[in-house]
């Protein structure tokens, strides 16, 4: 006769104890448990102590390093030719300015105080633009770096036939802006 202890049946015991045993020791190795383990034991050495060494903060400080060798002066060059954008925006307002002045009263403005819209800071703090007229029918206009675009490589000029100029030690025509943004 069979008594039921338990939820089983006394004549299984036996059997059910070797299951249980042999369902425990596949959970003892499986990954989950080993890496519980892993986490809870303090006498697994260099493996299981927390912090860093400084061979792997020195590894970490070069690898930063290296990145910010490389990053900044793209960065820096990148900023330089964003803030080209105002220069050439400056002096197409005044080119088109000139134009509306031209068609007007038959000949190009003098100054700022005949162009509605334009200064000589209108391209912020970067640039000074400045107007030249040569005679009534002919006029540039600069824009010639300052302040943090003092380093910058170029000035910039367009003149009444919207040829786009740039100075790298001499006015030269033989590239767009677009090529120089």
């Amino acid at each position: 006769m069979k008594v039921i202890e338990a939820g089983r049946m006394a004549t299984d015991a036996p059997l059910m104890d070797t299951i249980e045993t042999s369902c425990r020791e596949m959970y003892m190795r499986s990954w989950f448990w080993q890496s519980i383990q892993y986490q809870n034991n303090d006498h697994m050495g260099a493996l299981g102590r927390r912090g860093v060494t400084l061979l792997e903060l020195m590894v970490v400080v070069i690898i930063v390093g290296i990145l910010a060798a490389v990053a900044i002066p793209a960065y820096t060059s990148y900023v330089t030719r964003s803030r080209r954008a105002d220069a050439f925006t400056a002096l197409e307002t005044v080119r088109a300015a000139q134009e509306m002045y031209r068609a007007e009263y038959g000949g190009y403005a003098t100054g700022f105080a005949d162009l509605a819209g334009c200064s000589a800071t209108m391209a912020g703090s970067n640039y000074t633009v400045s107007v030249n007229r040569t005679s009534t029918t002919a006029y540039t206009s600069d824009a010639t770096r300052q302040g943090r675009q003092a380093s910058d490589t170029y000035n910039f000029r367009i003149d009444q036939d919207g040829t786009q100029w740039y100075n790298d030690g001499a006015w030269k025509n033989d590239r767009k802006w677009e090529e120089l943004r």
